[in-house]
Protein backbone atom coordinates (compact mmCIF):
# COMPACT_ATOMS: atom_id res chain seq x y z
CA UNK A 1 0.00 0.00 0.00
CA UNK A 2 3.11 2.15 1.21
CA UNK A 3 4.66 1.21 -2.46
CA UNK A 4 1.33 2.27 -4.24
CA UNK A 5 0.97 5.60 -2.55
CA UNK A 6 4.92 6.62 -3.49
CA UNK A 7 4.05 5.71 -7.14
CA UNK A 8 1.29 7.54 -7.15
CA UNK A 9 2.61 10.77 -5.67
CA UNK A 10 5.84 10.36 -8.45
CA UNK A 11 3.34 10.36 -11.35
CA UNK A 12 1.31 13.49 -9.83
CA UNK A 13 4.83 15.68 -9.63
CA UNK A 14 5.65 14.36 -12.48
CA UNK A 15 2.60 15.66 -14.30
CA UNK A 16 2.64 19.22 -12.77
CA UNK A 17 6.37 19.99 -13.33
CA UNK A 18 6.83 17.83 -16.52
CA UNK A 19 4.15 18.86 -18.88
CA UNK A 20 5.14 22.39 -18.65
CA UNK A 21 8.45 21.39 -19.80
CA UNK A 22 7.46 19.66 -22.38
CA UNK A 23 4.55 22.48 -23.22
CA UNK A 24 7.86 24.87 -23.69
CA UNK A 25 9.78 22.81 -26.17
CA UNK A 26 6.50 22.19 -28.44
CA UNK A 27 5.59 26.21 -28.49
CA UNK A 28 9.15 27.45 -28.76
CA UNK A 29 9.75 29.53 -31.93
CA UNK A 30 12.62 29.98 -33.91
CA UNK A 31 13.08 33.57 -35.57
CA UNK A 32 15.67 34.76 -38.46
CA UNK A 33 15.89 37.99 -39.88
CA UNK A 34 14.52 39.38 -43.13
CA UNK A 35 17.27 40.49 -45.68
CA UNK A 36 14.69 42.89 -46.80
CA UNK A 37 11.74 43.96 -44.83
CA UNK A 38 8.51 44.95 -46.12
CA UNK A 39 6.65 47.90 -43.43
CA UNK A 40 3.41 48.99 -44.58
CA UNK A 41 2.11 51.03 -41.20
CA UNK A 42 3.02 52.89 -38.57
CA UNK A 43 3.93 50.13 -36.54
CA UNK A 44 6.30 46.96 -37.13
CA UNK A 45 4.73 43.46 -36.18
CA UNK A 46 7.51 41.01 -35.55
CA UNK A 47 5.65 39.23 -39.09
CA UNK A 48 7.11 42.07 -41.01
CA UNK A 49 10.54 42.17 -39.97
CA UNK A 50 11.40 38.52 -39.42
CA UNK A 51 10.63 34.66 -40.22
CA UNK A 52 8.66 33.27 -37.83
CA UNK A 53 7.86 29.17 -37.41
CA UNK A 54 6.40 26.96 -34.49
CA UNK A 55 4.37 23.96 -34.26
CA UNK A 56 1.73 25.70 -31.93
CA UNK A 57 -0.63 27.80 -34.41
CA UNK A 58 -2.31 29.52 -31.70
CA UNK A 59 1.82 31.03 -30.54
CA UNK A 60 2.74 31.28 -33.66
CA UNK A 61 -0.07 33.99 -34.38
CA UNK A 62 0.39 35.75 -31.22
CA UNK A 63 3.95 35.88 -31.50
CA UNK A 64 4.06 37.21 -35.52
CA UNK A 65 1.72 40.29 -34.17
CA UNK A 66 3.38 41.66 -30.89
CA UNK A 67 4.53 44.87 -31.96
CA UNK A 68 8.18 45.58 -32.38
CA UNK A 69 8.87 49.25 -33.00
CA UNK A 70 7.05 52.55 -34.47
CA UNK A 71 8.15 53.27 -38.31
CA UNK A 72 10.51 55.19 -39.31
CA UNK A 73 10.41 58.67 -41.14
CA UNK A 74 10.08 57.98 -44.62
CA UNK A 75 13.58 58.01 -46.16
CA UNK A 76 15.40 57.36 -42.87
CA UNK A 77 16.99 53.61 -42.07
CA UNK A 78 15.84 52.36 -38.68
CA UNK A 79 18.47 49.03 -37.33
CA UNK A 80 16.46 46.64 -35.39
CA UNK A 81 18.25 43.85 -33.12
CA UNK A 82 17.44 40.78 -31.22
CA UNK A 83 17.68 42.29 -28.34
CA UNK A 84 15.19 44.95 -29.29
CA UNK A 85 13.20 41.97 -29.98
CA UNK A 86 13.66 39.91 -26.85
CA UNK A 87 12.47 43.71 -24.94
CA UNK A 88 9.12 43.67 -26.95
CA UNK A 89 8.59 40.01 -26.38
CA UNK A 90 9.38 40.35 -22.55
CA UNK A 91 7.12 43.53 -22.61
CA UNK A 92 4.83 41.02 -23.89
CA UNK A 93 4.30 38.94 -21.02
CA UNK A 94 6.75 36.07 -22.93
CA UNK A 95 11.10 34.59 -21.88
CA UNK A 96 14.12 34.40 -23.53
CA UNK A 97 12.95 30.80 -23.57
CA UNK A 98 10.29 31.31 -25.81
CA UNK A 99 11.94 32.04 -29.09
CA UNK A 100 15.82 30.88 -30.17
CA UNK A 101 17.19 33.26 -33.47
CA UNK A 102 19.06 32.09 -35.92
CA UNK A 103 21.02 33.84 -38.77
CA UNK A 104 22.19 37.42 -38.27
CA UNK A 105 20.95 38.90 -35.20
CA UNK A 106 19.68 42.62 -36.88
CA UNK A 107 18.15 43.94 -39.88
CA UNK A 108 18.32 47.33 -41.43
CA UNK A 109 14.98 48.58 -43.30
CA UNK A 110 13.12 52.00 -44.35
CA UNK A 111 9.60 53.30 -44.73
CA UNK A 112 8.18 54.16 -48.34
CA UNK A 113 11.72 55.38 -49.70
CA UNK A 114 13.79 55.12 -52.72
CA UNK A 115 17.43 55.61 -52.86
CA UNK A 116 19.42 58.39 -54.62
CA UNK A 117 23.08 57.10 -55.72
CA UNK A 118 26.14 59.85 -55.28
CA UNK A 119 26.61 59.42 -58.82
CA UNK A 120 23.34 60.94 -59.68
CA UNK A 121 23.82 63.55 -57.31
CA UNK A 122 27.57 64.35 -58.92
CA UNK A 123 26.44 64.08 -62.08
CA UNK A 124 24.15 67.23 -61.31
CA UNK A 125 27.07 68.55 -60.18
CA UNK A 126 29.35 68.60 -62.85
CA UNK A 127 25.84 69.22 -65.60
CA UNK A 128 26.08 72.51 -63.19
CA UNK A 129 29.51 73.63 -63.66
CA UNK A 130 29.65 72.52 -67.58
CA UNK A 131 26.49 75.07 -68.19
CA UNK A 132 27.88 77.93 -66.20
CA UNK A 133 31.71 77.70 -67.01
CA UNK A 134 30.91 76.98 -71.08
CA UNK A 135 33.43 74.77 -71.39
CA UNK A 136 33.02 71.25 -73.29
CA UNK A 137 32.86 68.46 -71.34
CA UNK A 138 36.14 66.93 -73.48
CA UNK A 139 37.63 69.89 -72.65
CA UNK A 140 37.44 69.79 -68.78
CA UNK A 141 38.27 67.24 -66.10
CA UNK A 142 36.22 66.04 -62.94
CA UNK A 143 38.28 64.82 -59.71
CA UNK A 144 35.80 64.76 -56.63
CA UNK A 145 37.01 65.77 -53.62
CA UNK A 146 34.66 64.74 -51.05
CA UNK A 147 32.15 61.92 -52.05
CA UNK A 148 28.69 62.43 -50.83
CA UNK A 149 26.99 59.26 -49.62
CA UNK A 150 24.12 57.66 -51.22
CA UNK A 151 21.11 58.40 -49.84
CA UNK A 152 17.38 56.91 -48.94
CA UNK A 153 14.68 59.37 -49.28
CA UNK A 154 10.72 59.15 -49.74
CA UNK A 155 9.44 58.01 -52.85
CA UNK A 156 8.11 60.93 -55.05
CA UNK A 157 9.08 63.21 -57.93
CA UNK A 158 12.65 63.45 -57.35
CA UNK A 159 14.88 66.44 -58.81
CA UNK A 160 18.52 68.57 -57.63
CA UNK A 161 18.67 71.90 -57.72
CA UNK A 162 22.64 72.78 -57.38
CA UNK A 163 24.10 76.38 -56.02
CA UNK A 164 27.56 77.52 -55.58
CA UNK A 165 29.36 78.46 -52.37
CA UNK A 166 31.30 80.88 -53.64
CA UNK A 167 31.69 83.61 -56.24
CA UNK A 168 34.53 82.03 -58.22
CA UNK A 169 34.89 81.04 -61.28
CA UNK A 170 34.23 76.82 -62.17
CA UNK A 171 37.23 76.17 -62.45
CA UNK A 172 40.08 74.70 -59.96
CA UNK A 173 38.68 73.72 -56.58
CA UNK A 174 34.77 74.13 -56.90
CA UNK A 175 32.16 74.23 -53.86
CA UNK A 176 28.51 73.65 -54.70
CA UNK A 177 25.60 72.85 -52.42
CA UNK A 178 23.13 70.15 -53.92
CA UNK A 179 19.46 70.55 -52.77
CA UNK A 180 17.90 67.17 -53.26
CA UNK A 181 14.10 67.76 -53.29
CA UNK A 182 11.41 65.30 -53.74
CA UNK A 183 7.93 66.50 -54.56
CA UNK A 184 8.91 70.08 -54.10
CA UNK A 185 10.39 69.78 -50.55
CA UNK A 186 14.59 70.14 -49.75
CA UNK A 187 14.74 66.60 -48.21
CA UNK A 188 18.24 66.76 -47.77
CA UNK A 189 21.05 69.49 -48.68
CA UNK A 190 24.58 67.69 -49.92
CA UNK A 191 28.10 69.42 -49.99
CA UNK A 192 29.97 68.47 -53.01
CA UNK A 193 33.54 69.80 -53.27
CA UNK A 194 34.61 68.86 -56.90
CA UNK A 195 38.52 70.14 -58.01
CA UNK A 196 37.89 71.09 -62.39
CA UNK A 197 40.93 71.22 -64.35
CA UNK A 198 39.95 73.25 -67.39
CA UNK A 199 41.66 72.77 -71.40
CA UNK A 200 41.27 75.14 -74.13
CA UNK A 201 42.99 76.22 -77.49
CA UNK A 202 45.23 79.04 -76.63
CA UNK A 203 47.70 81.26 -78.26
CA UNK A 204 51.28 80.64 -77.62
CA UNK A 205 54.79 82.27 -78.81
CA UNK A 206 56.91 80.30 -80.51
CA UNK A 207 60.23 81.84 -79.44
CA UNK A 208 61.09 84.45 -76.70
CA UNK A 209 59.98 88.10 -77.64
CA UNK A 210 61.21 91.66 -76.25
CA UNK A 211 59.72 94.35 -74.96
CA UNK A 212 58.16 96.82 -77.66
CA UNK A 213 58.85 94.41 -80.22
CA UNK A 214 57.13 94.51 -83.92
CA UNK A 215 54.52 90.75 -83.67
CA UNK A 216 53.66 89.28 -86.48
CA UNK A 217 51.54 86.09 -86.47
CA UNK A 218 54.60 83.51 -87.56
CA UNK A 219 55.83 84.13 -83.82
CA UNK A 220 52.96 82.60 -82.55
CA UNK A 221 50.85 79.15 -82.43
CA UNK A 222 47.74 77.78 -81.31
CA UNK A 223 48.48 74.69 -78.75
CA UNK A 224 45.68 73.49 -76.46
CA UNK A 225 46.88 74.05 -72.61
CA UNK A 226 45.62 73.70 -69.14
CA UNK A 227 44.00 77.18 -67.95
CA UNK A 228 42.98 76.09 -64.34
CA UNK A 229 44.88 78.58 -62.90
CA UNK A 230 44.85 81.19 -65.60
CA UNK A 231 43.23 84.20 -63.98
CA UNK A 232 44.21 86.91 -67.00
CA UNK A 233 42.04 87.22 -70.11
CA UNK A 234 43.63 84.22 -72.41
CA UNK A 235 44.39 85.35 -76.03
CA UNK A 236 42.80 82.88 -78.56
CA UNK A 237 43.13 85.25 -81.99
CA UNK A 238 46.18 87.03 -83.22
CA UNK A 239 43.98 89.38 -84.32
CA UNK A 240 43.65 90.79 -81.08
CA UNK A 241 46.86 91.87 -80.47
CA UNK A 242 48.52 92.07 -84.25
CA UNK A 243 48.10 96.36 -83.29
CA UNK A 244 50.11 95.63 -80.25
CA UNK A 245 53.55 95.61 -78.95
CA UNK A 246 54.40 93.41 -75.79
CA UNK A 247 54.97 95.09 -72.25
CA UNK A 248 58.01 92.66 -71.32
CA UNK A 249 59.86 90.15 -72.08
CA UNK A 250 57.61 86.69 -72.89
CA UNK A 251 59.03 83.42 -73.24
CA UNK A 252 58.65 80.68 -75.28
CA UNK A 253 55.11 78.62 -75.33
CA UNK A 254 54.13 81.18 -72.64
CA UNK A 255 50.60 81.09 -73.06
CA UNK A 256 49.40 84.82 -74.41
CA UNK A 257 47.20 87.14 -72.16
CA UNK A 258 45.55 90.24 -72.76
CA UNK A 259 47.67 91.58 -70.02
CA UNK A 260 50.98 91.17 -71.74
CA UNK A 261 50.61 93.83 -74.63
CA UNK A 262 50.00 97.38 -75.17
CA UNK A 263 49.44 99.63 -78.07
CA UNK A 264 53.01 101.27 -78.76
CA UNK A 265 53.19 104.80 -78.98
CA UNK A 266 51.99 106.32 -82.55
CA UNK A 267 53.08 109.90 -81.49
CA UNK A 268 56.25 110.61 -79.95
CA UNK A 269 56.95 114.02 -78.09
CA UNK A 270 58.56 116.78 -80.30
CA UNK A 271 57.37 115.46 -83.56
CA UNK A 272 55.36 116.75 -86.07
CA UNK A 273 52.03 115.19 -86.16
CA UNK A 274 49.16 115.66 -89.39
CA UNK A 275 45.78 117.15 -87.67
CA UNK A 276 43.07 115.88 -89.26
CA UNK A 277 39.82 118.27 -88.70
CA UNK A 278 36.60 116.84 -90.58
CA UNK A 279 33.04 118.66 -90.35
CA UNK A 280 30.42 116.89 -92.65
CA UNK A 281 31.99 116.42 -96.07
CA UNK A 282 34.91 119.31 -95.01
CA UNK A 283 37.92 117.90 -94.36
CA UNK A 284 41.39 120.36 -93.54
CA UNK A 285 44.38 119.29 -92.50
CA UNK A 286 47.56 120.85 -90.94
CA UNK A 287 50.70 120.56 -88.57
CA UNK A 288 51.57 120.77 -85.63
CA UNK A 289 53.92 119.67 -82.60
CA UNK A 290 53.38 116.70 -80.16
CA UNK A 291 53.99 118.23 -76.82
CA UNK A 292 53.75 114.73 -74.94
CA UNK A 293 53.74 110.73 -76.44
CA UNK A 294 50.01 109.02 -77.08
CA UNK A 295 49.08 106.08 -78.31
CA UNK A 296 46.05 104.97 -80.66
CA UNK A 297 42.84 106.74 -78.87
CA UNK A 298 45.01 108.83 -76.02
CA UNK A 299 44.21 112.22 -75.97
CA UNK A 300 47.40 114.58 -76.65
CA UNK A 301 48.30 118.29 -76.44
CA UNK A 302 49.43 119.44 -79.97
CA UNK A 303 50.93 123.23 -80.59
CA UNK A 304 49.63 124.35 -83.80
CA UNK A 305 52.71 125.49 -86.21
CA UNK A 306 50.43 128.09 -88.01
CA UNK A 307 48.57 129.76 -85.28
CA UNK A 308 51.05 128.63 -82.27
CA UNK A 309 47.47 127.99 -80.19
CA UNK A 310 47.70 124.77 -78.13
CA UNK A 311 45.03 122.06 -78.96
CA UNK A 312 43.81 118.64 -77.85
CA UNK A 313 43.64 115.59 -80.14
CA UNK A 314 43.17 111.95 -80.63
CA UNK A 315 45.43 109.60 -81.95
CA UNK A 316 43.91 108.37 -84.74
CA UNK A 317 47.48 106.57 -86.41
CA UNK A 318 51.05 106.91 -86.82
CA UNK A 319 52.46 110.55 -86.75
CA UNK A 320 48.21 112.00 -87.20
CA UNK A 321 45.90 113.02 -84.63
CA UNK A 322 42.00 114.05 -84.97
CA UNK A 323 40.49 117.17 -83.83
CA UNK A 324 36.72 117.06 -82.84
CA UNK A 325 34.37 119.95 -83.39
Amino acid sequence: MRTKIVLLSLVIIFGIFASPLFAVEERQAHLEFLNTPCINGNTIELREICEVKSEDPYFLEVLRSITVTSTPVPGKEKTITKFEVLASLKKAGFSAWDVKFTGKVRTKFSFNSQEISSENIIASAKEYILNESGYDKENIIFEILNHPHDLLVPKGRTYFEVYPLSSSAMVGNVFLSVNVIVDKKIIETVPVTIKVRAFKDVLVSRKTLTRGQTIRSSHFEMRRREITRCRKEIIENFDDISKMVPKRSIRSQQIISADMFEYPDLIKKGEIVKIILKSGSLTITTKGIALNNGRHGDMIRIKNIDTKRIINAVVAGKSSARLSI
